[in-house]
C-alpha cells in the first residue's frame, strides 16, 4: 500500500536522456566499487558496513537513473529503510565494540548472552538492510531491477543481484 501511495507522489527527477546515462555510469561505477571493497572487507566489520553503504547509494542512483515509477519510488524506499538500516547497525556495532574491546571478530563471540537487546537490534538492522525485514516492510531492490529490466539494461541488474548476495 505504502509503494503505491509513494508512486503517485513520486515526481520524474530526470528530464533529458543525458542525465540518465551519466546516473547510470555514476550507479554502476559505485555499485562495482561497493562489490570490490566487500570482497577485500571481509574481516574488517566497519569497513563491510562502509562498502554496504556504498552499495546502498548505487542502488539509489541507479533507481532514479532508470526512471520510471518503480525506479523513482525503489530509490526512495531504498533511502528510507537502508538507511536507517544501516544507522542501527553502525549503532549497534560501536556499543558491541567498545564493550569487547575491539573489532576482531573473535573478541565479539559471546556478545549476544551479555548484550542479548544490542545483539538482536543489530541482526534486525542486518537482516533490514538485506531486504528481510521481520516488519514486513517493502523490498525496494525488486523495484528498482524491474525499472533496469524495462529499459532492458541487463549486466547492471547481475551486479546488483551480486551485492545482494555478498552483503
Amino acid at each position: 500500500k505504502g509503494v503505491i501511495t509513494l508512486q503517485y507522489i513520486t515526481l520524474p527527477v530526470l528530464s533529458h536522456p543525458l542525465e540518465s546515462y551519466i546516473l547510470f555510469i555514476a550507479g554502476t561505477l559505485a555499485l562495482l566499487a561497493g562489490i570490490t571493497g566487500l570482497f577485500r572487507a571481509k574481516s574488517n566489520l566497519f569497513s563491510m558496513l562502509r562498502w554496504m553503504c556504498v552499495t546502498d547509494i548505487a542502488w539509489m542512483v541507479l533507481g532514479f537513473a532508470f526512471g520510471g515509477a518503480d525506479g523513482s519510488s525503489g530509490a526512495i524506499l531504498m533511502a528510507c529503510y537502508a538507511g536507517a538500516a544501516r544507522v542501527l547497525s553502525w549503532l549497534c556495532l560501536l556499543a558491541l565494540t567498545s564493550r569487547a574491546g575491539g573489532e576482531e571478530r573473535a573478541r565479539l563471540r559471546g556478545l549476544g548472552k551479555s548484550m542479548p537487546v544490542t545483539a538482536t537490534l543489530f541482526a534486525f538492522a542486518m537482516f533490514a538492510a538485506l531486504g528481510v525485514s521481520p516488519f514486513f516492510t517493502p523490498d525496494p531492490k525488486p523495484l528498482i531491477l524491474h525499472s533496469a529490466l524495462a529499459c532492458s539494461f541487463w549486466i547492471v541488474p547481475a551486479l546488483m543481484v551480486l551485492s545482494s548476495a555478498l552483503m
